[in-house]
Formats: structure tokens, sequence, C-alpha cells
């Protein structure tokens, strides 16, 4: 399996808002990812890293749910925006009241990864989402978290007629273009 390159940056990310030692109160680095539960997986590994790192604090929230692509959180927070009781993030919030809640160093967005090798599935959501969070969290640094390919052995894989490594390379084709195309991390 091969990892997305998220931890790494936010880890440096960290280890540089950790750095300026000229001011001893503790730095809190505050992130919101916007994903599935692929995007939880970076949260406990970042936690655990911060830890260690004296004068530095992370908040992280979450705007994430099992399986959910970039085109259902798109559909999710337009439905919020006519109702405002549909409320599906943790059953309290909407994307918008996440968004503008605190105020976000970096928000992340990631495919669900079933998705995640299919060029199509990208667009016009993922734009859409980034669009939204320049606009309701204009601060923030937008990145964009990879998923990875599923285990050689995943029947999901012999569906698809593709193989680990056809899914690795087409889905990090995709979050590179993502990338590209948003000018984000």
């Amino acid at each position: 399996m091969k990892k997305s390159l998220l931890s790494g940056l936010l880890c440096l990310g960290l280890a540089v808002f950790a750095a300026d030692s000229r001011k001893p109160e503790v730095r809190n680095l505050k992130i919101l990812t916007i994903g599935n539960s692929f995007s939880n997986s970076v949260i406990y590994d970042l936690k655990n890293i911060v830890k260690t790192t004296p004068g530095c604090a992370v908040t992280v929230d979450r705007a994430s749910l099992g399986g959910c692509t970039f085109s259902r959180h798109w559909e999710l927070h337009l439905k919020s925006e006519k109702d405002p009781s549909a409320k599906p993030y943790q059953k309290k919030y909407t994307l918008r009241d996440l968004l503008t809640r605190d105020k976000w160093d970096i928000v992340t967005i990631q495919q669900g990864s079933a998705k995640s090798w299919i060029p199509e599935s990208f667009h016009p959501y993922a734009d859409n989402l980034i669009k939204l969070i320049r606009t309701l969290a204009p601060q923030a640094e937008i990145v964009i978290q990879q998923t990875w390919s599923y285990n050689s052995a995943s029947p999901r894989l012999k569906e698809w007629k593709i193989d680990q490594n056809q899914m690795y390379d087409r889905l990090t084709e995709n979050y590179q273009e993502l990338a590209r195309k948003s000018g984000s991390a």
C-alpha cells in the first residue's frame, strides 16, 4: 500500500508552525477534514506527532461520512442550504456550519475511495467544494488528501477489471490533477 503525502505535509507544516520559538505560548493548528473514513486516518497519527512537539497543539474537526464522495458532500451541502434542519455531519452540523464555526488554518478534501480512480467523479464537485471553502473559510489552506488503492485481493478490483497498481496510478493522477487545477497542496 502506498501512502499519501498528506501526513508528511502536515508534519512538515506542524514543524514549521512550531519552529517559531520567539513566542513561548502554545500554537494551535486548526484543521477541518471534508471526506470519509479514509480522511480520519491522518488524524490519529497527527495527534500523536503533535504530542511530541513542544509548544504545538492541533484542533481537528470532521465533515466526514463513511464512503462519502465529492458529489455526495456537494449534494448534502445543497440540501442543507435549502433545508437548514438537514444536518448530515455528526447529526448536528451542515458543511456551512463547520466551515464557519472556527478560523481554520487547513481544510482537507478527499474523494471517496471507490470513486478516486475515476477522473469524471472529481468534477465539478471538488471544484464546487473548493469554491465554497474559499468563500466561507478564505484564510484556510486547502489540502487535497489522497486515498490509497485497495488491497490486491479486493473483489472490487476484479469487478473494475484493474489491479492494485493501476488503481493507485489512476487515483494518484486524479488527485495530482485536482491539486494542479485548484492550486492546492
